[in-house]
């Protein structure tokens, strides 16, 4: 976000866009308003001798207005009355003020028209046509279209039609009632008015409510609030409301995006929007991220890793490894026998953990891909996780044995020297339990390690480098654990789903031989942890019957209809698993 002041604020709902402000002018007062005249944008200012508004017509000409007396001067010519609009036309101006519009240079007045019996609101230049919305006694609102003479051509009254916003597009809403626009009004009166490129679109909001009309069918789009102001370019339409900037189109109900921007002003278009906040204007640069979704070809299973790109592991007929690069292009494709339950990144190699032939077992690949070596183990068993040691590796799982006539499985944990010998293995927890993750907490090693039953019970084990138990916490989650070490803060931060209050979730601090909640809120489905800022899950909105998948960080991204399992994010952008109409996808956002 360079460049962007102080009072505005980043959000965006959708995040299908990149948003960036980029200052194009500052200016000593606030800026009253802003023309597009001739390819070039003039700014209206509060300056020491009154508002100045620059327009450049072969040369630069000025008109001043002085907002204390209600005062325009353009060269040797007075006009009083409030400011409405002007408009440059070869050598002559047109002014529109609450009292009259005029037709002058900068030593005569060619022509008034003045305005008796209602209120000018605004005025929006159309091709070669002025269009004038006013109000009045007997007039709740109308339009008036005025042509470079100051001859009103046309006039239509509604009780209805509140607003026109912009030169390229009727845009308005009703106070109480829903109310189409007839086409004689566009057809007759301003034939090209109602009309962008051959789409032939109409917009108005209806009680929050903007209806775009396009080719005859009209498309009903609920607003969050009562739009401040509404502006339009082309297809694509601007609505600010509450101190948040929504952007629409035809084709979807919901905004591309939204940006909270306290103060914003006025939108006037060049070839990109430019945005009015007190006394400054920026540029809009609005990037579509272009978030790609790749099919994965899986039953079952996806997870993702970062290993320097994404690495997934998915499940058909046998388990496959799928790297891809940055650009979510497949880079390479593995198939294994073995059983996979989990991938880990360790100095530029990938490590496996899972079984094979029924065996703990652990393999490793270079970055391409190649098999460097595979381990197997103890018998009926399974490996979960690895971390390294200064001497060599810590792996965990579990590990069945025979326990008078009945065979168990039992937390392990193993110690491997620097090729993956073993050298001691130890079982923990005397119930059925597994060990699922293990990582590095200062210099010691965090290992979290589940019971198995009826009622299952979560436990955090903490072990030195030679695998020797240090200590061990007995929780109270019952719910899925993810833990992810902060080295930042020198603590394992860990997110549990409740396993009896599905919406709830909360993050937790292990630090000091304790842990407390960090965070605690209802969202839905959580599934895993990227940092202690940053989780990803899922929500589900009966009302709708939908289920978005939720991406909490600094910002809440949502994605529709996407139940996520899992992410990484590489430098700032989201590689996320999850399931759309039954199928799994890799995403990139």
């Amino acid at each position: 976000m360079r460049g962007v002041i102080f009072l505005l604020l980043f959000s965006l709902l959708y995040a299908r866009y990149s948003i960036e402000l980029k200052p194009l002018k500052t200016f000593k007062s606030d800026i009253q308003t802003a023309e597009v005249i001739d390819g070039k944008v003039y700014f209206l200012t509060n300056t020491p001798n009154g508002k100045k508004f620059i327009v450049k017509n072969g040369k630069k000409i000025i008109l001043y207005y002085y907002p204390k007396t209600q005062t325009i001067k353009f060269g040797k010519v007075t006009i009083k009355g409030k400011y409405i609009g002007a408009y440059p036309i070869e050598d002559r101006m047109i002014v529109f003020t609450n009292k009259a519009a005029y037709l002058i240079n900068q030593n005569i007045i060619y022509k008034v028209v003045e305005f008796k019996d209602f209120n000018p609101e605004y005025v929006v230049k159309h091709q070669d046509k002025y269009l004038l919305v006013i109000s009045g006694k007997d007039i709740k609102n109308g339009v008036f279209l005025f042509n470079s003479n100051l001859k009103a051509n046309s006039g239509y009254f509604s009780d209805n039609i509140v607003r026109l916003y912009d030169g390229d597009i009727y845009v308005g809403y009703s106070r109480n009632i829903e109310y189409d626009i007839p086409d004689d009004f566009f057809n007759v009166n301003i034939t090209s008015f109602g009309t962008y490129g051959n789409s032939n679109i109409k917009i108005k909001a209806v009680n929050y409510k903007l209806f775009l009309k396009k080719n005859g069918k009209v498309k009903t789009i609920k607003l969050p609030g009562k739009p401040d102001f509404i502006k339009s370019k082309g297809e694509d339409v601007y609505v600010y409301i509450d101190g948040v900037l929504y952007k629409y189109v035809y084709s979807s109900k919901k905004p591309l995006w939204n940006y909270k921007i306290k103060g914003l002003k006025d939108i006037v278009f060049l070839k990109k929007p430019i945005l009015i906040v007190k006394n400054r204007a920026f540029i809009l640069e609005e990037e579509l991220t272009n978030p790609q979704k790749i099919e994965l070809k899986t039953a079952f299973i996806a997870k993702i890793i970062n290993a320097d790109n994404p690495l997934v592991l998915t499940k058909k007929d046998k388990y496959t490894l799928t790297m891809f690069n940055k650009n979510l292009k497949i880079v390479w494709q593995k198939n294994f026998s073995a059983k996979i339950n989990k991938m880990r990144y360790i100095n530029g190699k990938i490590y496996l953990l899972g079984s094979k032939n029924n065996f703990f077992w652990i393999g490793v690949l270079d970055k391409n891909g190649k098999l460097l070596k595979e381990k197997s183990y103890f018998k009926n068993s399974q490996a979960y996780d690895i971390v390294k040691t200064k001497t060599g590796f810590l792996a965990v799982g579990y590990k069945f044995f025979d326990l008078l006539g009945k065979y168990t499985k039992r937390a392990v944990i193993v110690k491997l020297d620097k090729n993956l010998n073993e050298l001691v293995n130890k079982t923990y927890l005397n119930t059925t339990s597994v060990a699922t993750d293990i990582l590095k907490y200062n210099d010691k090693y965090f290992v979290v390690a589940s019971t198995q039953g009826n009622f299952p019970k979560i436990y955090f084990l903490i072990f030195d480098s030679n695998a020797n138990h240090l200590n061990t916490f007995e929780t109270t989650f019952e719910g899925i654990v993810s833990p992810i070490y902060y080295p930042e803060d020198k603590a394992i931060y860990f997110t549990e789903t409740f396993s009896f209050w599905k919406d709830k979730v909360g993050i937790y601090k292990f630090k000091d031989d304790s842990y407390d909640v960090y965070r605690d809120f209802k969202i839905g489905e959580i599934e895993k942890i990227l940092s202690p800022y940053c989780v990803i899950g899922n929500t589900k909105i009966i009302s709708e019957d939908r289920v978005y998948g939720r991406v909490i960080c600094h910002d809440d991204i949502w994605i529709d209809d996407f139940y996520l399992y899992g992410g990484i994010r590489i430098n700032q952008v989201f590689y996320l698993i999850g399931k759309s109409e039954g199928k799994f996808f890799i995403l990139k956002k």
